[in-house]
């Protein structure tokens, strides 16, 4: 009752268009690791130059214990592969711990049998396998390094394992349209039409160039603001989201709590911009390539268990790009 209090409080807020948010985060992004084993040619990673270094433990739990009241999902990567942490059973398992559900997404490379069994008993509730395409040489050209066959055989042992012990976990197979990948649908479609996979997410590029370009002014303000994921870097900084990286942090956790940074003047200044209308002013919302929602899709998103919702969201994704679902954009 008091997290569907607090979405209710997050909705009032943006409605009557409060810079000063009545509650918290429903959702957080934790960059739980900075290192990667892959060097993805379409990964923004490759301009920001990471440190390999993971989020210290104790940063983590000290996030988790201010936002547990409250967080209803949380994902546990970032900018790079959730699975080079050693310590990331024991941050699902505190996490569910909490009872708050937990995702990753992940390249799949160093899943074999022993961590694909030791993240299903941590209590994962959601994985997303990224393996965009349905045919080794596509595969291979944007993954180089990673070995399509040996991808393949990963994902379908653990989804072995998920059937043997009967575990709850949401496994999603990914796809994110890349050049000529989109003739690629129908086969990567048929080819994770297999026991234990519970949908196929097929997704926009979120960083390309060309849809730069093409932004639309914000209409809306963005509800990113009002609800969250915010971004945690693996360091402690924080950001209004994945995609203002880039740009200066609003806050860092090592020296303020998560309620201060949520109302800061930073993040009030923000909201104010794209209440006027205007968050197209601030640098990282000028670079935004991700769809702007219209109003009864923003309204929802609040009034939704964000668990329920990430469930939901594949589904949505297809209907966005296959056929245009007006409710879905402005």
């Amino acid at each position: 009752m008091k997290k569907f209090k607090n979405r209710l409080s997050l909705l009032r807020s943006y409605i009557l268009k409060e810079p000063l948010v009545q509650g918290l985060p429903v959702e957080l992004t934790i960059e739980t690791t900075a290192k990667c084993n892959l060097s993805c040619p379409m990964c923004p990673r490759n301009k920001l130059h990471l440190p390999p270094e993971d989020m210290d433990f104790g940063l983590f739990r000290k996030i988790i214990d201010e936002a547990s009241d409250y967080l209803e999902f949380v994902w546990l990567h970032g900018y790079g592969e959730p699975l080079l942490n050693p310590k990331i059973f024991e941050m699902i398992a505190y996490c569910h711990s909490k009872k708050i559900p937990t995702a990753i997404s992940t390249n799949a490379t160093l899943l074999d049998k022993d961590v694909s069994e030791k993240l299903i008993r941590a209590g994962l509730d959601y994985i997303i396998f990224s393996i965009d395409a349905a045919t080794k040489q596509t595969y291979e050209k944007y993954r180089p390094g990673a070995e399509y066959d040996t991808i393949v055989k990963n994902v379908h042992n653990f989804l072995k394992i998920k059937t043997t012990l009967k575990a709850p976990i949401i496994c999603v197979a990914q796809m994110i349209l890349l050049g000529q990948s989109h003739k690629e649908i129908r086969e990567f479609k048929k080819l994770w039409n297999v026991k234990g996979l519970d949908s196929v997410r097929v997704k926009l590029d979120e960083f390309p160039v060309e849809m730069v370009a093409t932004r639309k002014k914000y209409l809306l303000p963005c509800f990113f603001l009002w609800r969250g994921p915010l971004f945690i870097q693996y360091d402690g900084k924080v950001y209004p989201c994945c995609w203002s990286r880039d740009f200066e942090p609003i806050g860092d956790l090592r020296k303020q709590t998560l309620n201060q940074i949520w109302n800061s003047k930073k993040m009030m200044w923000m909201r104010k911009l794209h209440i006027e209308g205007n968050g197209s002013d601030i640098a990282c919302c000028n670079c935004c390539c991700v769809p702007k929602p219209s109003w009864p899709f923003n309204t929802a998103i609040f009034l939704l268990d964000d668990f329920k919702a990430r469930k939901s969201i594949p589904f949505f994704e297809r209907l966005f790009i296959f056929n245009k679902i007006p409710f879905l954009k402005r």
